[in-house]
């Protein structure tokens, strides 16, 4: 939905604050410096010094990544025939051949602890993260010809930096498809383009009431006859 008010140029009807502009900010530097680590390791590291320390480090990245062949950052992806666009965080490709995907999640300690704590609610990732991923999954399979051997969500504590790993099934790219497809569908009308914001589905978009108040366009919701044909 914002996609859409943005390609329509609607005036932004809730600024963002700087709270909120802080929050998203630590967001993208987490998601920068994991792409600064990948490329590093897999690139010529230099001169680390003479310290036994250092000597271990290396050793330790040359034992971790001497599987893998080849990783790629951030890359563009599209599924043209329906209008999608988006940019995956982390695709590995092993020696072998095997191909996985990765996508970093970032989260508060207050949050963690509902997810991987003693307060779990649901050992299961959202699904609107499992969905994001498996589009990727899905476009990255196609635009390379090749398939997937696992999906993954890289969650990330901002308070502790503690990671945890939690594998989304191949499945998913499946229910991704029929979303899109249906999502098309609703919001084209078979005209190429859009006649109206895609629509709110329940318990999907948005999933959580708090994710609205991020929204620079969140009271256009509460009016859609706006968009009028």
């Amino acid at each position: 939905r914002k996609n859409y008010y943005m390609a329509t140029q609607q005036e932004i009807s809730n600024p963002r604050n700087a709270t909120t502009d802080r929050l998203l900010r630590h967001g993208t530097i987490v998601h920068n410096d994991f792409q600064e680590i990948a490329n590093w390791c897999l690139s010529d590291l230099g001169d680390l010094g003479g310290s036994s320390i250092n000597k271990a480090i290396y050793s330790t990245i040359i034992e971790l990544t001497s599987g893998i062949d080849k990783i790629e950052i951030e890359q563009e992806v599209r599924i043209p025939e329906f209008g999608v666009r988006g940019f995956y965080d982390i695709k590995v490709t092993m020696t072998t051949g095997e191909v996985y995907l990765y996508d970093v999640k970032t989260m508060n300690s207050w949050s963690w602890k509902y997810k991987f704590g003693q307060n779990i609610i649901s050992p299961q990732p959202p699904l609107h993260h499992q969905l994001q991923l498996a589009t990727y999954g899905y476009a990255v399979q196609k635009e390379s010809d090749c398939l997937l051997d696992g999906m993954f969500l890289l969650y990330y504590n901002k308070d502790s930096s503690v990671m945890k790993e939690v594998e989304v099934p191949l499945s998913v790219m499946g229910d991704a498809l029929e979303y899109w497809e249906q999502n098309y569908q609703i919001t084209m009308n078979g005209s190429g383009f859009a006649k109206h914001p895609p629509p709110l589905l329940d318990n999907l978009s948005p999933q959580y009431d708090w994710e609205c108040k991020y929204c620079s366009f969140k009271d256009y919701c509460k009016n859609d006859d706006i968009f009028d044909d």
